[in-house]
């Protein structure tokens, strides 16, 4: 756990941001052990040239562009239309947050996305389980 919260620290220090966001996807990967952040179903291997199976997605919120956790794609479409239980749970905090990770998620064909709000205010609000603005 130590190392991985040293490895989410030392992202800040890449200076390319889609480098960054990609090891922080990664680095959040291994630290969910290849697992669905609501359902813990998974057990995928991570193989870095193809990513992670076309059972998990990278799940961001759509408001900060920020990238929050890997989900199965069952638990991605679910969280999203879902205010209770684990998806309510996992949207409050979400493994990024736990891990300490920001990075913007990166679209399949548009490259990195644009956030709303800068990080600061997006760990703050998520901490504090405020709403967006």
């Amino acid at each position: 756990m130590d190392e991985h919260r040293a490895e989410a620290a030392a992202l800040a220090d890449i200076g390319d941001e889609l480098r960054r966001s990609r090891q922080g996807q990664d680095l959040l990967w291994k630290w969910q052990r290849g697992r669905c952040a609501i359902c813990g179903g998974g057990g995928h291997q991570w193989a870095p040239d193809f990513g992670a199976g076309p059972d998990f997605v990278v799940d961001h919120d759509h408001h900060t562009a920020l990238v929050r956790g890997w989900l199965c794609r069952s638990c991605n479409i679910g969280e999203a239309r879902s205010d209770r239980g684990d998806a309510a749970k996992y949207r409050d905090r979400p493994p990024a947050v736990m891990l300490g990770v920001a990075v913007r998620y990166e679209h399949p064909w548009y490259g990195l996305v644009e956030p709303q709000e800068t990080n600061a205010e997006w760990f703050a609000r998520t901490v504090t389980s405020q709403p967006p603005p």
